[in-house]
């Protein structure tokens, strides 16, 4: 039970000191709020603030969309790394059971990032 977690703690350590030379998503997100935000106050002083207005809101989705993708496959790989390690089945979420592993991966077709297999699996071990 242990060898999973700590296996998982290293495989997220070692992502973690390969960072890559591009700006990540928060340090992306924390220029363009600053960027939007001198907008929003320039446009203040100009009293022309309908366009930033138009702008943070077709924002506001590329932000929750970066963070939301970030959080998906920090959540698909710790789920992919214990299904594969440790002999418990996880439950499957509806969206960990919607999307099929890549075979690169060493998944069969039938069986979903969970490590659960698909119903249509089961019927066919059932006969």
């Amino acid at each position: 039970m242990c060898t999973p977690m700590f296996i998982t703690a290293l495989f997220i350590t070692a992502r973690t000191w390969k960072q890559s030379r591009c700006p990540s998503a928060d340090k992306w997100i924390g220029k363009l709020w600053y960027i939007y935000t001198m907008e929003y106050y320039s446009a203040i002083k100009k009293n022309t603030f309908e366009s930033v207005l138009m702008r943070w809101m077709k924002l506001e989705p590329i932000i929750q969309s970066e963070v939301s993708q970030k959080e998906k496959h920090q959540y698909s790989m710790l789920l992919l790394l214990l299904s594969r390690f440790s002999r418990v089945r996880l439950c499957a979420t509806p969206w960990v059971a919607a999307h099929q592993v890549p075979l690169s991966l060493g998944f069969s077709r039938q069986e979903n990032w969970s490590g659960l297999p698909s119903p249509s699996s089961m019927h066919e071990s059932e006969k």
